[in-house]
């Protein structure tokens, strides 16, 4: 089981998990560049090659969240969810 925002050095201890919020999670099967990294930041292309999840935390309903690329690798919450609304990264950020 992949977790997000939680410690893998004790699976039983749930204290340890993030508190704080996450907008995106990437997994990729590829090594990539300092450049690569740099270019998407902040927008990727969910068919790029070796993009095999990608999830968008502000965008979830119930207890899912989608996964935009085509491997169906949807996350299931193990706790109930809290979708924020309108958070956008501004350009003014991205810079």
């Amino acid at each position: 089981m992949f977790k997000i925002g939680h410690s893998y050095g004790e699976p039983e201890n749930m204290t340890r998990q993030l508190n704080g919020e996450i907008c995106e999670v990437r997994i990729w099967n590829v090594i990539r560049s300092q450049e690569e990294i740099y270019k998407n930041m902040y927008d990727v292309d969910p068919q790029t090659t070796g993009l095999k999840a990608y999830w968008k935390f502000n965008e979830g309903k119930g207890d899912i969240a989608k996964d935009y690329t085509e491997n169906g690798n949807d996350a299931k919450a193990y706790t109930k969810a809290i979708w924020p609304e309108d958070i956008e990264v501004t350009q003014k950020n991205k810079e």
